[in-house]
């Protein structure tokens, strides 16, 4: 996926540096940490991730950026009756980088952790055995005149299933899907997410 990404900025001449720190952004230029500088009229940087402030600050709760420790059922390993699902949860990187950078989390996912989370709390309540899997993430990402899919099963490594596929039909699928998803949920359906497990 990474060098599909690169390949994409240099088709439009973007630049890109992997793993860099910006060390200072001028009014006309960026300057690296490891001292290269880059002339930049319109710069735009996303600080890093963080939780929730009053999470971050409540003792024990969370690590130190803010989010939430959990085991495989989405408790939190302290505390079994705090669960958490989605953004809130500390997920560790899949690979360790020179610029630290948290792990994705999608939509997609979130709604999977939710279902596990939700299940296991009926467990707890009905006294059963907690139950988990792997997470798995389908993504259609907008590309401006084409859109991508992606498809990791699991989302962590070692991958069982992997797929990969661009062109303008994913950007019209990830249009009507926005479409229905929006229509489905205002009327109090929500759609089934068994069919990536």
């Amino acid at each position: 996926m990474g060098r599909h990404l690169e390949a994409e900025f240099e088709k439009r001449d973007i630049r890109y540096d992997c793993s860099a720190a910006i060390a200072r952004i001028g009014p006309e230029a960026v300057e690296l940490a490891g001292g290269s500088r880059f002339d930049s009229v319109y710069t735009m940087a996303i600080p890093p991730l963080a939780g929730v402030e009053a999470v971050a600050a409540t003792p024990g709760l969370a690590n130190a950026k803010g989010f939430i420790p959990v085991d495989p059922y989405y408790r939190h390993g302290d505390h079994p009756e705090i669960f958490a699902v989605g953004v809130a949860v500390a997920m560790a990187p899949v690979e360790e980088t020179p610029v630290p950078v948290n792990f994705p989390k999608t939509g997609h996912m979130t709604e999977q952790m939710a279902v596990m989370a939700a299940d296991n709390i009926a467990a707890a309540v009905h006294g059963r055995a907690p139950t988990t899997h792997d997470l798995a993430a389908v993504c259609l990402m907008d590309m401006g005149d084409r859109a991508a899919m992606l498809y990791a099963d699991p989302v962590r490594p070692p991958r069982n299933r992997t797929a990969f596929s661009e062109g303008r039909r994913w950007l019209w699928m990830k249009r009507l899907f926005a479409k229905y998803y929006v229509w489905s949920m205002r009327r109090g359906h929500v759609p089934g997410l068994r069919w990536v497990w």
